[in-house]
């Protein structure tokens, strides 16, 4: 593998490179090495935002990513409906209706 990506330059860095490989049997598997280097194996593995998992199922992904938008979605609100105008100078708007606007 390193052979192939070094043709067309690439470098495999080993440090990064997991091996994630939940439909492999158990007797089956054999260690992988990049330049005389044993790869990590790992038994989940995050792409594109999603963790796969040996058994194919979601329901840790779909959990994890609602932990994360609620996070993400109360982080946001807090400043919105705060009263305290110093908590966050840029999102505080006193009121909307006091806005001018010139045409």
């Amino acid at each position: 593998m390193s052979e192939t990506a070094g043709r067309i330059g690439l470098r495999i860095n080993v440090n990064k490179t997991k091996d994630f490989s939940p439909y492999v049997q158990e007797a089956d598997k054999m260690p992988l090495f990049v330049n005389s280097l044993p790869v990590e194996e790992v038994p989940d593995f995050k792409y594109l935002g999603s963790t796969l998992i040996p058994n194919g199922q979601a329901k840790d992904d779909i959990t994890t990513r609602i932990t994360a938008a609620r996070k993400a979605f109360f982080r946001l609100t807090k400043p919105l409906w705060s009263h305290h105008k110093n908590e966050s100078p840029h999102l505080y708007c006193h009121d909307p209706f006091d806005l001018t606007v010139w045409f």
